[in-house]
């Protein structure tokens, strides 16, 4: 309750309350930026830093944000899924050549009663040369192709944030990095070193129940996963010819879920290389893209121990194009086939819960844009063929000035078993609304 009071004061005293509407954006006809309602892109920040007068700017907002289960839980008493107030302050400042980007937040979490300051990215990036660009410090990194399917980037995700109904900025986690890009006309090489492995946030039972093969139900029991402090390595080389953009991808340090057990019982991030290429390219109206990624288990090469992820392939392809003025359409199949399935099944403790052979997703995202496009009737499915389960996030969006922002939405679960990777959430099924005031 401490947090809607607080929401309010904000409401009733920020400055230019529900004033200004904001001029109407202008009309777009750009596929890539239509396929996905988001700022994601092809890349985040891969850009050189430009030659400019010095300059600096300071942004932020404040964001209140609201969930909860749309069905009881079984293992979870608290209805509540989100509830919290967020203030970010954002700072930069570019030089002729260098640049200092910052954003640091202020949490308040009812769910949990506490309060936090984070520092979401603070990274300074220096043109070393007229081609070559260094960046150091806190930041958020991206590659791929994939519209919420992540096969070559192997970043830290957020994935209590996206099922929660965060804004999608929260998926993608921060990391402590050193970033190394070298440009020469169409062409690109990154690398990423990243001193302290990071990995996913994933679903632990703080916030939602998981399925746990040991008990053969759902569980909130806390997972708290033995940390790792190596090194991970991450590569990147790009070009473009004929308006068809190519990457073959490298990386090496540790999965980034716990899929490994230590002979104490303990849940770890087992050692990991990761070998991948992608193409992008137009195609009729829209455009299409194809990737794949061969993720190779360094200790258990041959699947013969049942306590470690066997080796996997994962590939997809995607096509989406706008149908007519303002309605986007976008779908991608996926498959994660997983090598010597045959000795996973006979060394595992649980074969009957063991993931298919050949998993199967087929995702599709439709966006819709009315009222000058300020206000967005979003949907994003995904279905699993082989699973036999489901998961939909429906979405609603109105801006209704440069200052206003209202978003609301639902995280939908459903399937025949419930220890499949979707229908295990079902009863984590949860509405949510945000407000943001932006300054």
């Amino acid at each position: 309750m401490k947090l809607w009071l607080l929401l309010l004061w904000v409401l009733i005293f920020s400055n230019h309350v529900l004033a200004e509407p904001e001029t109407p954006p202008a009309q777009s006809s750009e596929v890539n930026s239509d396929v996905s309602d988001d700022d994601w892109g092809n890349e985040w920040g891969e850009e050189q830093l430009d030659e400019v007068n010095s300059q600096s700017d300071f942004w932020g907002f404040i964001e209140g944000a609201y969930g909860r289960r749309i069905t009881n839980s079984s293992v979870v008493n608290a209805q509540e899924t989100l509830e919290e107030l967020r203030g970010r302050l954002a700072f930069s400042y570019q030089a002729q050549n260098w640049r200092f980007d910052s954003k640091v937040e202020a949490i308040q979490d009812e769910l949990f009663d506490n309060s936090s300051l984070k520092l979401r990215t603070a990274n300074l990036s220096i043109n070393m040369s007229e081609n070559i660009e260094t960046k150091i410090g806190r930041q958020i990194l991206t590659w791929g192709t994939g519209d919420y399917l992540f096969l070559n980037d192997l970043f830290p995700k957020d994935w209590q944030s996206f099922f929660s109904g965060r804004d999608d900025e929260y998926l993608k986690s921060s990391s402590d990095s050193i970033k190394t890009s070298w440009f020469n006309g169409n062409s690109s090489i990154q690398l990423v070193w990243t001193p302290e492995f990071t990995p996913d946030k994933t679903i632990n039972g703080s916030r939602f129940s998981y399925f746990s093969p040991v008990l053969g139900t759902s569980t909130r029991s806390q997972l708290t996963p033995n940390s790792a402090s190596d090194s991970t390595f991450s590569l990147k080389v790009s070009t473009s010819v004929n308006s068809i953009d190519y990457a073959i991808y490298g990386y090496t340090g540790r999965w980034k879920t716990p899929v490994g057990v230590t002979q104490q019982q303990s849940l770890y991030y087992p050692e990991l290389n990761v070998w991948g290429a992608s193409v992008q390219a137009p195609l009729a109206n829209g455009l299409m893209n194809a990737e794949f990624a061969w993720y190779v288990s360094k200790e258990d090469r041959h699947g013969t121990n049942p306590f470690i992820a066997n080796s996997q392939f994962k590939a997809l392809v995607g096509y989406g194009q706008e149908l007519f003025s303002n309605f986007t359409a976008g779908w991608q199949y996926y498959l994660e086939h997983t090598s010597n399935h045959n000795r996973l099944l006979k060394y595992s403790l649980w074969p009957e819960f063991e993931t298919k052979k050949n998993r199967q997703l087929v995702t599709l995202r439709l966006n819709w844009r009315v009222m000058q496009q300020k206000l967005t009737f979003g949907l994003f499915t995904f279905w699993s063929p082989s699973d036999h389960d489901v998961y939909l996030k429906p979405s609603l969006s109105y801006r209704y000035s440069d200052r206003w922002k209202f978003d609301a939405g639902l995280n939908l679960f459903m399937g025949k078993h419930e220890y499949s990777f979707f229908a295990q959430h079902e009863d984590n099924s949860n509405f949510w609304i945000r407000i943001k005031a932006t300054f």
